[in-house]
């Protein structure tokens, strides 16, 4: 049952852009807007107004915007009646994070004691791509860091704010006038960029859980930082920080102090956060394996330290 070209639609009435829509779709824009063109044409009516790269839809474009969502939701959840059927064999998960790579370690071990019958399948990507995923019911469960789940309409669930802490080599030369923090410091926003405006910055890359969020906070404080790396593993930003080679944005579940680097952490004012969050479909049932297992997900330690 192909619906992926249904799903193209609702997607370019979501970003209201072209281009934007492509993105998110990973497809190109002109081969988007080459279906979009002979959709219309089939259905011989604009579906969309177009006004300086802003489309919305005209009253024939909302009726197949409601129809194709109807028909995405029957889609997902035939599959899914057909599945529960029978037992389930495989779990298809989700994960972009270091503490989503050490909490399924553990929660794979529970689960196996009450579910030995079933595998768990992870996928690791990033948070955008997850989330189209498990929209597209390719994936069961997704848990994953990132700025928002507000587009997701209705399929997130939030675990816990993460803060973003902001870190310095200890060899830097801000601690020729300031003393290192006993712990983690605290640093207004204004402060970093006034101390650090022509410092190196290792930025997250553009499709990281957090970039988007860094880019916005400094952009309000008339900054553009000089960006010597980007990268998104951060076991490499902590040795490149640890080294001296820039400052960086680490979240505090990546900010271990027992590692023994020589890096010092602020807590920034106002406060920066990420969202750790599962994400699935609220309106599909679940086997009572995916439920033993998104339990396990709620009752991580982790997560048990919500919000503080």
């Amino acid at each position: 049952m192909n619906t992926k070209q249904l799903t193209y639609f609702i997607e370019i009435a979501k970003q209201r852009n072209m281009n934007k829509a492509a993105e998110q779709l990973f497809v190109s824009q002109s081969s988007l807007s080459q279906y979009l063109s002979r959709l219309e044409d089939e259905m011989g009516t604009p579906l969309f107004y177009r006004q300086k790269g802003n489309m919305t839809l005209t009253p024939a474009g909302q009726l197949y915007l409601e129809c194709a969502q109807k028909i995405i939701a029957l889609k997902n959840e035939l599959i899914r009646d057909i599945a529960s059927l029978s037992s389930p064999t495989h779990i298809k998960v989700g994960i972009n994070s270091i503490w989503g790579n050490t909490m399924m370690t553990v929660l794979t071990t529970q689960f196996r004691v009450k579910h030995p019958e079933i595998t768990i399948e992870i996928f690791e990507e990033n948070h955008r791509v997850l989330k189209k995923l498990v929209t597209d019911g390719e994936i069961d469960i997704a848990i994953i860091t990132t700025d928002s789940i507000d587009a997701l309409q209705g399929y997130g669930e939030i675990l816990r704010y993460e803060e973003l802490l902001f870190a310095i080599s200890g060899q830097n030369t801000y601690f020729d006038t300031h003393p290192k923090p006993d712990g983690v410091g605290h640093m207004d926003l204004i402060d970093l960029v006034r101390q650090f405006e022509k410092e190196n910055f290792i930025l997250t890359k553009q499709t990281s859980s957090f970039r988007g969020m860094i880019d916005r906070n400094l952009a309000a404080c008339n900054f553009t930082p000089s960006i010597i790396c980007e990268i998104s593993n951060m076991n490499t930003v902590r040795n490149m920080v640890s080294h001296n080679l820039g400052v960086a944005f680490i979240p505090s579940s990546c900010a271990d102090a027992t590692l023994g680097l020589d890096i010092c952490y602020y807590s920034i004012t106002p406060r920066l956060e990420r969202i750790n969050a599962m994400i699935h479909s609220k309106t599909l049932a679940f086997s009572d394996a995916e439920v033993d297992f998104m339990n396990l997900v709620r009752e991580y330690p982790l997560f048990k330290k919500k919000n503080s």
